[in-house]
């Protein structure tokens, strides 16, 4: 072999190593990866996005507060962060290749408790459930360490955040001010530190993407390539 040829087997070499290290190179078929998703993290996923307490329900819950008793807090900043949660199950649904319903089977069939201090106490209870349900679907996508995370994460969000949101609400009779709002935000946000050793943790931050979400900082490595998370601001409630 001559050394051109040579040479020129080795650049192509180089040139294939770098596209693929750019993101540049074949793209894996995604509809592949659900013959490597064993049936039962399937059902795992289909349970956290559409179970009676997954995120589906949840959203519907607060959405039919909110469609009764107006743009009213935590209900709204909840609703929100449930609609992250959707969004991240249903990346990994579709990244699976996974089939699911894309729209929410619960939206208009809520029956809410008579008064919003009823429904804040039920909805810390539902919060309870949610992480309980988690905590059961974990042992399901164990082999499976990009799951493992969400599920960890949304866990997370609605022990330590949501549920620390709803109880506020309860004791002040079913609502919270902006002011209030703050308040159980900041303690939540110190909790989520501590639980989560500066990382960012929750709705908008599944990915450990860098700067995302309304209330957060950055994700890990952002500053400093610190591998444990960004700056003192990264924990996240939702």
């Amino acid at each position: 072999m001559s050394k051109r040829v040579v040479l020129m087997t080795l650049l192509t070499g180089v040139l294939a190593l770098g596209f693929a290290q750019w993101g540049l190179g074949p793209r894996v078929n995604t509809a592949n990866l659900s013959a490597l998703l064993s049936p039962q993290a399937k059902e795992a996923l289909l349970e956290a996005l559409t179970g009676p307490v997954g995120e589906y329900a949840a959203y519907a819950t607060y959405d039919a507060v909110i469609q009764k008793y107006g743009a009213i807090e935590p209900y709204v900043s909840i609703r929100d962060s449930k609609a992250q949660h959707i969004a991240a199950l249903q990346r990994q649904l579709e990244k699976y290749g996974v089939a699911y319903p894309t729209t929410n089977p619960y939206l208009g069939k809520i029956s809410l408790p008579s008064n919003l201090k009823a429904i804040a106490e039920a909805e810390a209870n539902t919060e309870v459930e949610n992480a309980a349900m988690y905590d059961k679907l974990l042992a399901a996508v164990s082999g499976y360490p990009d799951l493992t995370r969400v599920f960890e994460n949304l866990k997370r969000a609605s022990l330590v955040a949501h549920l620390n949101f709803f109880k506020a609400a309860a004791e002040q009779g079913g609502s919270l001010s902006a002011e209030q709002m703050q308040t159980v935000r900041l303690q939540v946000e110190s909790q989520m530190w501590v639980q989560g050793a500066g990382r960012g943790l929750g709705g908008p931050n599944f990915q450990n993407t860098p700067m995302q979400g309304r209330f957060g900082g950055a994700g890990p490595g952002q500053f400093g390539n610190n591998p444990m998370g960004g700056w003192r601001q990264g924990p996240r409630w939702r």
